[in-house]
């Protein structure tokens, strides 16, 4: 389960999704790893435009099963997978980055607000979008998962918390159309079997990779004293060069989520 970077990975297999983590670290991290369910925002959460989905009001930690799987051969998907990865410093925040991979667009630094569910602003003087898609590349549906993904990497004094739905939000469009925000959210709350938020802790000096073209994410800041501060890119990023050997395992679904509506 080494990869040609000397790094060895445990790989926890959800639904639509994989979260890579660094298999020294993997118990610290696993237990910094909650589920929740979705809702749609209340007509009274003026925060936030309408029908927006934000993460439930109830976290549990991820359940792994025992049936971990024998070292195999595993290709991190930059279209699908997610990842932790602890960053070598010190350096320039884009130099950083770049040991993840191509920089093809340095997207600058930004500070979290504290104590937020989600923070990503639509527009100038907009209202939160809550989880949302981003949509850099604009692609199709046909051609969504050649989209860049994006590396963050947090260089303040407190952890950040990814956000991102365990739901293929690109399967469901036609071919050639683009997908939204908003259709990405007709796909969630349509879904037979409810997906799940997975919450991911960010300690300071690390960085999560993930396809934010493809998943729909965003950042919660609840407990934050002064918000965090991070730098992101945009290119082609991953936690190991090429094949490497990972344990695989599987969570325990028999979690009861679901979407729950908005009250009118």
């Amino acid at each position: 389960m080494i990869d040609d970077t000397g790094e060895s990975w445990v790989v926890i297999r959800l639904s639509a999704t994989a979260l890579w983590l660094p298999e020294r670290d993997a118990d610290e991290l696993h237990s910094s790893v909650d589920l929740a369910g979705l809702r749609v925002v209340e007509p009274t959460e003026t925060e936030w435009e309408p029908g927006a989905l934000v993460p439930g009001n109830s976290w549990n930690g991820i359940r792994t099963r025992d049936d971990i799987s024998p070292s195999s051969d595993a290709t991190f998907r930059t279209d699908r997978d997610v990842a932790l990865v602890k960053l070598p410093g010190p350096g320039s925040l884009e130099r950083r980055l770049s040991c993840l991979g191509v920089v093809d667009e340095y997207l600058g630094e930004f500070d979290d607000v504290p104590g937020m569910t989600t923070q990503t602003i639509r527009g100038q003087g907009g209202r939160r979008m809550g989880l949302h898609l981003d949509n850099w590349d604009r692609k199709t549906a046909g051609e969504r998962r050649s989209s860049r993904n994006r590396a963050s990497l947090n260089f303040g004094d407190e952890p950040r918390r990814f956000l991102f739905v365990d739901h293929d939000v690109v399967t469901g469009h036609g071919p050639a159309d683009v997908p939204s925000t908003e259709t990405a959210r007709r796909l969630v709350r349509d879904a037979k079997n409810p997906p799940v938020v997975v919450r991911v802790k960010v300690p300071k000096g690390w960085a999560y990779i993930a396809p934010t073209e493809t998943l729909l994410h965003d950042a919660w800041s609840i407990g934050q004293r002064h918000g965090s501060h991070h730098a992101s890119a945009l290119g082609w990023f991953s936690p190991t060069h090429g094949v490497a050997k990972a344990e695989m395992m599987g969570i325990d679904a028999d979690l009861s989520v679901v979407v729950e509506p908005a009250t009118t």
